[in-house]
């Protein structure tokens, strides 16, 4: 029922209705401004036409923009409101929409789970499975290890250019590939690189380096063990890197100079391998200025000295050099030592290493093998002891075994 009032009537006036035209909808209409009256909307769009109306009662009181609120509202109806079946139709959408989208993302974390020649695989099943598995959150990590052939690496590069958009891990190991393809695949997907092995990868040179520090700059890892083409040049190219914590230099041409100049950038450096060089005063000096975090020194050679002056400069001792600077990283956690004859004292400083979790010796002799036992009962946290060649008793280890066994120890000899 509708009912008509108007308002200031007197008995000196009167008022003539020729009509009445109701304009609306069979379903509710509502603002899309739920803040936001439709009397208000009307007033708004009305004083487009009239900036001065001031009448509550009366939208159209300028008898010559009248009904012009409504025919503009007609014509730009979806910009300002909203039918409330089709609130209830967007709201199933959605819902429906969202009960997709939940279980296409378990299926994602399923296929998280899978190895990279099933997932692709896994293309030939359907189209949506096909549209899955391309989604980037799949390949964080790609390991493309021991492909021979340089056209096949360029098939890879270009078939997973476009999927890894997200890639965080690449491990090339033992590869050859085109560094040109190598560095488009990095332009296109290796901003987010944290973990870059480069294991003996024939084609590495200093063009490569080069393109890696100027596009992964959020290296943590990178291995280049046993990658020769590397020149100083293409070394000096790392100190643009920042964020080194692990690094694999076994096997390159390297020189002491360049690497404190990359231990001097990266200072949160956590693990190193560099065995011809961990001896060399300058290194030592550049470890013990920058990198105070060290956890892991891989094949120390023991048989080269080190100068009281570089020692000092670590640990603030003059004598047993190594082991001294061994001891003043509280945070190592493993030490591999080559080609050692160890003193008891040694040990003893050894033992000050209380985070140390492996040991592992490698043709190492010792003056009293029985003496081993500070290792185990001053190092809390030690969990594998190794011996390579090294001439231990089978009786002995039996008793380590026996006394410590949150300790996994063992013996073998290399042929």
């Amino acid at each position: 029922m509708l009912k008509l009032t108007f308002e200031n009537s007197s008995r000196l006036s009167y008022t003539k209705l020729d009509a009445v035209m109701l304009i609306g909808t069979s379903e509710l209409i509502l603002s899309r401004n739920p803040n936001e009256s439709l009397t208000n909307l009307l007033k708004r769009i009305n004083r487009m036409y009239s900036p001065y109306h001031d009448d509550v009662h009366n939208l159209t009181a300028d008898l010559k923009s009248r009904h012009l609120d409504i025919v503009h509202l007609q014509q730009n109806f979806p910009e300002y409101c909203i039918c409330k079946s089709d609130i209830r139709r967007f709201s199933s959408k959605s819902n429906l929409k969202q009960k997709r989208c939940q279980e296409n993302e378990m299926l994602l974390k399923i296929l998280n789970y899978l190895d990279l020649t099933t997932l692709c695989r896994m293309n030939c099943v359907d189209k949506f499975f096909n549209y899955l598995t391309q989604d980037p959150l799949l390949y964080t990590r790609l390991n493309i290890r021991r492909v021979t052939e340089k056209f096949i690496t360029r098939k890879v590069f270009r078939c997973f250019t476009a999927r890894c958009k997200y890639l965080k891990q690449l491990d090339l190991t033992e590869s050859n590939f085109n560094v040109n393809n190598f560095v488009y695949f990095l332009d296109n997907c290796g901003r987010n690189l944290t973990h870059l092995r480069l294991y003996a990868c024939k084609s590495v040179d200093s063009h490569a380096l080069l393109k890696t520090s100027e596009i992964c700059k959020k290296l943590k890892e990178l291995d280049l063990s046993y990658c020769r083409l590397i020149d100083d040049e293409g070394f000096s190219h790392l100190e643009k890197l920042k964020s080194l914590e692990r690094l694999n230099l076994c096997g390159t041409r390297i020189k002491a100079q360049q690497l404190c100049k990359i231990l001097q950038k990266n200072q949160r450096m956590r693990e190193l391998h560099s065995p011809s060089l961990i001896n060399e005063e300058a290194v030592v000096l550049e470890l013990g200025n920058s990198c105070r975090d060290l956890e892991a020194i891989q094949s120390l050679n023991t048989r080269h000295g080190i100068t009281p002056h570089g020692i000092s400069a670590l640990a603030n001792f003059t004598d047993d050099s190594l082991f001294k600077l061994l001891s003043s990283y509280q945070n190592l956690q493993e030490v591999y030592i080559l080609f050692a004859a160890l003193t008891d004292h040694q040990l003893e400083l050894l033992a000050q290493c209380k985070n140390l979790k492996k040991l592992f010796f490698r043709l190492v002799k010792f003056h009293t093998p029985n003496k081993y036992s500070v290792i185990f009962e001053q190092c809390p946290n030690l969990q594998e002891f190794c011996f390579i060649s090294c001439d231990i008793s089978d009786q002995l280890v039996n008793q380590w075994k026996q006394r410590y066994p949150h300790v996994s120890v063992y013996t073998y000899d290399e042929d």
